[in-house]
């Protein structure tokens, strides 16, 4: 019993006192220190999720350690490449920016950050007015 009460008391110095809180980190969020696959789950436009309800119809993206992204229907893997890019993920900002080789720019603010889905909101200056929620790559097949 003492120690829980020991415990206790120390917890609660160090929620009273002012330690510094350190920023959370994103970098391995899309990435993993290596490639991970996402499929887009919904794709929000206006009220109505314009995404197919079929698994294997859907559209993946791939985030690679290096910065770049691959955006590409599910369909076309192995055969296409897809769109391409580089991206950026700013952990302070909670902002991710696809920048498309065809010049082509989306910006997306990290609304709802989970074990097992992002949901991305465009910003005022994105290229696109639709919102996106990934979920890591299920068995589809």
């Amino acid at each position: 019993m003492k120690k829980i009460l020991f415990l206790l008391a120390i917890g609660l110095s160090a929620c009273a006192s002012n330690a510094e809180m350190k920023g959370v980190h994103y970098d391995y969020l899309l990435n993993d220190g290596n490639s991970k696959v996402w499929m887009i789950e919904k794709m929000i436009a206006g009220n109505s999720n314009i995404t197919s309800q079929l698994d294997h119809e859907k559209e993946l993206m791939i985030f690679y350690q290096s910065g770049s992204f691959q955006y590409i229907p599910i369909k076309q893997l192995g055969h296409k490449t897809g769109r391409t890019g580089d991206y950026f993920l700013s952990s302070e900002n909670k902002e991710l920016l696809l920048y498309f080789d065809d010049e082509s720019t989306w910006k997306f603010n990290l609304t709802e950050i989970s074990e097992d889905s992002i949901y991305l909101v465009p910003t005022d200056k994105s290229d696109v007015d639709f919102s996106i929620q990934l979920v890591p790559l299920k068995e589809i097949f």
